[in-house]
């Protein structure tokens, strides 16, 4: 038969003591170590981590902020460059001289008629054919022969005398008199070299000087088909060299217009610039309009895209130009750098429409084509100045910041994108390594720490197993076994080894003395107190005064119990013990601890331990039953034991009194 083997709590408790034997000092001192290291690391890495997200997110931006600020600045120079121009050039004396003399050179040709001009309007067509319709119509226009060039005789008469002179030339721009003998030729051969060089120096495209009382172009140092045409009607009335004419007479001061498409250059947007022209008595009596072409604005943030990235490899990104229309004005670089890679994404990416593509496929440009993205735009509209990520302007997932162009007449942003993945690449980079050497610092932590927690607790392990076998000893009540070391251990743990030894002896000899001493004092606090009471005195608690609000105290006087003792009955004292214990016995199945005795009264009080809630019912029952159990005392024929009792309900203060002689007693006015 199987023996059956009963867990007892002693088995449990040994079980669990083995248990929790199991973890070593070493392990725990090896775990220790891991987990302090492990914690300096977790933070050490978490602040790497941060400071490096936090170190990358600043310069990235910084980045980004310092490019944009350079591009807003870089754009209003070339602006208040360009209105400086305009400016400089219709203060000049000499300008006032040239509007007045172009202007009245145009009495003599106004003579002219459009029989006069029959075959010159031929050459010209011919000639801008190639030179202005083709490229218009290759734009997607629908381009009429009105739409350029004019039906005024005089305009026909000078675009056919400096727009295809004889004999040709490449450049109209270098005929400085056309030998016609006209007088507007005569003024030309004096002025236009100023005019010229000042549009060569300037980079621009073309020079008008424009009479403000005809508002007519009465001379253009390009020679194109806008060259003495009106800009009230015809073809280029409310064009942006128009605007600008209008805008600087009226302000009367220098101003720079917006871009714009023009068809008298039909190669792409142009931006223009113009300056009041005032008389000798001050009146206004014309304006200097400058223009260039929207190319020049994308080379300038091309040229600082390139500059930040030469500091930065990973700057790159696009720098480009929006209006307050929302619609870029210069081309991304990106864009530049592949049309149909850029377009292919920025469609994808849903920034622009099939329209918008094929607009910009027959432009062959972006500006006034393509609208930028509606969070940058807001942003920038806003003056949100912390850099955001996003969709940018192709398609890709970037950080963009946004900047205005400060102090001009026009309101146009900067805005700077830079790739995102390749900004957070370098942090990356440093957060994988951080990680990678977290993770071999902590696999080499852990070997050392194990290594050296075992070195270092191996006489401490050698001593834990002598005193194990000592402790299991000492339960066992038999001598422990000597406490050793290894030879190589230091002097201290051979020291303590002996110490230990000697402790184990005198400890089983005391703990034998301590329990047989504790076991004795427990029997008699039993015997004499509560059992409540008796546990704590044993636990050494002797000061401990409650104060108990509510509590019942019984007084029961056994009548002649006196006379009992004091009689020569042999059975006195049997009759007096057993009457206690049984009154004893019925208190404590009423709940009642007996306080004290004093003489022929018993003393006894309930609710002071325990909380009864019936604690007056329960001493009054108590009474009742001591009643009934003194006279039911059979003593002898001529004697017999009655009871008179009180019950008081009240406070008690319980607790031990005395001091060289400790009583337990419950005292105060209810016992009282």
């Amino acid at each position: 038969m199987a023996e059956v083997v009963q867990e007892t709590p002693d088995s449990r408790s040994a079980q669990g003591g083995r248990l929790h034997r199991g973890v070593s000092v070493a392990s725990k001192l090896a775990a220790t170590m891991l987990l302090v290291g492990l914690v300096a690391l977790l933070a050490a890495t978490l602040v790497g981590v941060s400071a490096g997200q936090s170190l990358g997110q600043s310069i990235v931006d910084e980045a980004i902020g310092a490019s944009r600020s350079s591009g807003a600045r870089e754009v209003a120079s070339q602006l208040d460059y360009d209105r400086g121009l305009a400016d400089r050039r219709a203060g000049s004396p000499q300008t006032a001289v040239a509007v007045e003399e172009f202007t009245a050179a145009f009495d003599e040709l106004a003579e002219l008629s459009a029989a006069d001009v029959a075959d010159t309007r031929q050459d010209l067509l011919e000639s801008y054919e190639t030179r202005y319709f083709e490229p218009l119509r290759a734009a997607g226009q629908v381009v009429q022969v009105r739409d350029v060039l004019t039906g005024e005789a005089a305009a026909l008469y000078l675009q056919g005398a400096y727009s295809v002179p004889e004999p040709p030339v490449t450049d109209a721009a270098t005929v400085n008199d056309a030998g016609d003998g006209s007088e507007w030729s005569s003024a030309h051969a004096v002025f236009h070299p100023v005019y010229r060089t000042a549009a060569r120096e300037g980079g621009l495209r073309d020079v008008y000087l424009v009479d403000a009382a005809s508002e007519r172009i009465v001379y253009s140092s390009a020679k194109g088909p806008d060259l003495g045409t009106s800009l009230v009607v015809g073809p280029y009335s409310g064009t942006v060299v128009a605007r600008a004419s209008d805008a600087a007479v009226l302000a009367g001061e220098p101003v720079a217009s917006d871009l714009a498409f023009y068809r008298g250059a039909p190669n792409g947007p142009i931006g223009a610039a113009a300056a009041p022209v005032r008389g000798a008595t001050g009146a206004v009596i014309g304006s200097v309009v400058v223009t260039y072409d929207a190319e020049r604005l994308t080379e300038a943030m091309s040229d600082l895209v390139e500059a930040f990235s030469t500091d930065d490899p990973q700057a790159g990104g696009d720098m480009y130009l929006i209006g307050s229309d929302g619609v870029v004005r210069s081309d991304p670089q990106s864009f530049l750098a592949g049309a149909t890679d850029y377009l292919d994404s920025a469609t994808q990416a849903g920034v622009i429409s099939d329209e918008d593509r094929d607009s910009i496929v027959l432009a062959g440009t972006t500006v006034l084509v393509q609208p930028a993205v509606d969070a940058t735009t807001n942003a920038a509209r806003d003056g949100e100045s912390e850099p955001m990520t996003g969709t940018g302007i192709g398609g890709t997932t970037v950080i963009v910041g946004t900047e205005l162009v400060k102090d001009t007449d026009v309101t146009w942003y900067v805005a700077r994108e830079v790739d995102a993945v390749i900004a957070q690449s370098t942090v990356s980079a440093f957060q994988r390594i951080l990680l990678i050497g977290s993770a071999v610092f902590v696999v080499v932590l852990a070997f050392v720490s194990v290594a050296w927690s075992t070195w270092f607790l191996h006489p401490v392990r050698v001593i834990s197993e002598r005193l194990g076998r000592a402790s299991r000893a000492d339960l066992a009540m038999t001598a422990p076994e000597p406490v050793t070391v290894p030879d190589r251990s230091s002097i201290e743990l051979h020291g303590l080894a002996e110490s230990l030894t000697s402790m184990g002896e005198i400890l089983t000899h005391d703990t034998r003395a301590v329990r047989d001493a504790r076991a004795e004092r427990l029997a008699v606090l039993r015997r004499m107190l509560p059992e409540s009471i008796a546990a704590r005195v044993g636990r050494g608690d002797l000061d401990t005064i409650e104060e108990v609000p509510h509590a019942t105290v019984a007084v029961v006087v056994v009548l002649g119990l006196g006379d009992l003792l004091s009689s020569e009955a042999s059975d006195g004292r049997r009759v007096v013990d057993a009457l206690h214990a049984e009154i004893d016995d019925i208190a404590l199945s009423h709940g009642l601890d007996r306080i004290a005795v004093v003489g022929d009264a018993y003393f006894a009080a309930c609710g002071h331990e325990q909380p009864y809630i019936d604690h007056a019912p329960r001493a009054v029952a108590f009474a009742e039953e001591v009643a009934e159990a003194v006279a039911a005392i059979d003593i002898r024929d001529d004697a017999a034991l009655q009871t008179a009792t009180a019950v008081a309900t009240g406070p008690v203060t319980v607790g031990m009194s005395g001091r060289d002689h400790m009583v337990y007693d419950v005292w105060g006015p209810t016992v009282a």
